[in-house]
């Protein structure tokens, strides 16, 4: 129980249950987090990200297995610095050493962020397995890269036997870029149509203004009610998708880009 109270107060501390600004409260079954209320009312808790033996997502650990929600991803005491009490190894990537691929292609044609030095996007990991992918991203692609064991752990090793899904599996050279600068610099030397966001945007760059996973995803709160909202952990929710995905979008672009199908997430068509 100690455990789940430090869990619950971590969470806090991250994330919060509710947006700022306007905010829209998130169902407390897709809140990650150990709620009490929700266990005693006989409820699991759905949230992707809860790998516990509690939860009801797709994928967890077993009955009787790991039931500690946060260890996970997070661990008190002898975690990486990768990310705030990070407990999960570096992401393998795609080709297993650790590599991951560029977006190959351009947005509308128009764009090619490997020619804006600024953007600090045109270093692979060949020449520098700290530089990209980087940040938030990084920590994600611990678990969607499709490779690195979702059960493994720093700290606790094997928790349980878990892979990612192929829905699950991000494919960088087809996703939206990810780990670059979008400073004035950036923003100046892009074509005609491109915005950065501004103070008080939901849709945010982080700390060291790169764009990243959690620019339009909050890995805390998932989003995806499985019926009439399917963005899945949308960081600007009102509850209405539609309006919800094109403001996202709108927040850097000046028009809605298209997204393609099949099978896998983030999929851009050029």
């Amino acid at each position: 129980m100690q455990y789940k109270h430090w869990c619950f107060t971590l969470l806090v501390l991250l994330s919060g249950v509710l947006y700022a600004a306007g905010a829209f409260a998130i169902p407390a079954s897709m809140t990650l987090g150990y709620d009490t209320n929700l266990a005693a009312a006989g409820i699991q808790n759905s949230h992707p990200h809860n790998l516990s033996s509690a939860s009801s997502s797709t994928i967890h650990a077993p009955a009787g297995g790991e039931d500690q929600v946060c260890k996970f991803c997070h661990t008190p005491h002898g975690g990486s610095a990768e990310g705030p009490l990070w407990n999960r190894i570096n992401p393998l990537g795609p080709n297993g050493d650790g590599s991951f691929p560029l977006y190959n292609g351009g947005i509308g044609g128009a764009l090619n962020l490997y020619t804006i030095a600024e953007a600090e996007y045109n270093a692979t990991v060949a020449a520098d397995p700290t530089r990209y992918p980087n940040g938030a991203t990084r920590l994600c692609l611990s678990c969607h890269d499709g490779v690195t064991a979702v059960g493994e752990v720093i700290s606790g090793g094997t928790l349980a036997s878990l892979t990612m899904s192929a829905y699950g599996t991000i494919d960088l050279s087809t996703s939206h870029p990810v780990s670059f600068i979008y400073n004035a610099a950036v923003e100046a030397a892009l074509p005609a149509g491109f915005n950065r966001p501004v103070a008080g945007d939901v849709v945010k760059l982080d700390a060291l203004e790169r764009v990243q996973c959690t620019t339009c995803h909050d890995p805390h709160n998932d989003t995806n009610d499985g019926g009439t909202y399917t963005l899945p952990m949308w960081r600007l929710y009102t509850g209405v998708e539609a309006s919800d995905y094109n403001d996202t979008c709108l927040t850097c672009h000046s028009s809605v880009p298209s997204v393609g199908g099949g099978g896998s997430l983030h999929i851009l068509r050029q």
